[in-house]
């Protein structure tokens, strides 16, 4: 009869410590399942943003393309460009054209030159660096002192193309 209970005894041991390793091992199968998902939802996640950033990145990098060769196009083609709606040497703006281009914005208030869009402070760049805020696609351009002032230097007859950041 001892015997028996002893049996018994550790049968019932056997049974409990089985029970609680099994639990253990649900519980690990349980947390590495769960920690897999969001490890898969995360570069899930990465991804995308990473493809939407490339595809903006890509976008910006053909329109200055294409802006440029817009641009040499018209060049080859005879034509000035214009700043500031000035005329270039030689040529005048026909006043039908002025008052036509100003009646197309005549429902706006934006005046140009009221409000400052974008700024860059030079004031605690070094000389000879390039610009901090500025991204430089064709040519060459540096910080230089002028006149005890920060100015943005860039070379006369290169040509140059620089977007901000």
């Amino acid at each position: 009869m001892r015997s028996f209970f002893l049996l018994l005894c550790l049968l019932l041991l056997g049974a409990a410590v089985s029970h609680s390793a099994n639990a253990q091992l649900l519980k690990r199968v349980r947390n590495e399942v769960k920690n897999r998902a969001e490890n898969h939802v995360v570069n899930d996640a990465d991804d995308v943003t990473d493809n939407a950033i490339d595809e903006t990145e890509d976008a910006a990098a053909n329109a200055v393309i294409k802006d440029k060769q817009d641009h040499r196009a018209d060049l080859q083609a005879g034509k000035s460009a214009t700043i500031s709606g000035s005329s270039p040497v030689g040529e005048t703006a026909s006043p039908t054209a002025d008052a036509a281009a100003t009646a197309s914005y005549k429902n706006y208030d934006f005046v140009p030159g009221d409000h400052i869009i974008f700024e860059t402070d030079f004031t605690r760049q070094r000389d000879a660096e390039l610009p901090a805020r500025l991204g430089l696609l064709d040519g060459s351009a540096e910080i230089q002192s002028f006149q005890n002032a920060k100015v943005l230097h860039l070379e006369k007859g290169n040509r140059i193309c620089i977007v901000p950041v």
